[in-house]
């Protein structure tokens, strides 16, 4: 259990359907693109809630990840961390929901949000959210650490 109470389930995917899942070749930002992009005097981490177990499977995918447990079988509805695409599908999503967003830099289930004022880390931040809202995302708001 996690300290909220809530259950999570871990599931060895390299051992079962990971060797018969296509991989998706999305890149992962170098600490170098990261750090080029971060200049501001203001700065605000957000943190996904469940991050990946916000995207949805299409049907056809749900029976794939199917587990079979004492209580029954249940197929998957939600992208699981640990299935091979999961960190590239992940970071493409939220790289098009944010883009052309200033002062926003993301790396997997991080966002940091910069601005050279207060007024412009403001601006920024409202679209980060309004955004994110639009598409459907949730905060972590106790991970999140904002100025």
């Amino acid at each position: 259990m996690k300290d909220g109470g809530d259950i999570r389930l871990c599931a060895d995917y390299k051992v079962t359907v990971n060797r018969y899942l296509k991989d998706v070749k999305h890149p992962l930002p170098r600490i170098n693109e990261l750090f080029s992009q971060l200049h501001g005097e203001f700065f605000t981490k957000l943190d996904f809630a469940y991050a990946y177990n916000q995207l949805e499977f299409e049907e056809s995918t749900r029976y794939l990840l199917t587990w079979s447990t004492h209580r029954g079988i249940y197929a998957v509805n939600r992208l699981h961390f640990g299935t091979k695409p999961a960190c590239s599908i992940f970071q493409k999503t939220v790289e098009k929901v944010l883009q052309g967003v200033n002062g926003t830099v993301i790396f997997l289930d991080d966002i940091v949000v910069t601005g050279k004022s207060c007024k412009d880390h403001l601006h920024n931040l409202s679209e980060v959210f309004y955004r994110l809202s639009k598409a459907g995302f949730k905060l972590n708001l106790k991970k999140c650490r904002f100025f």
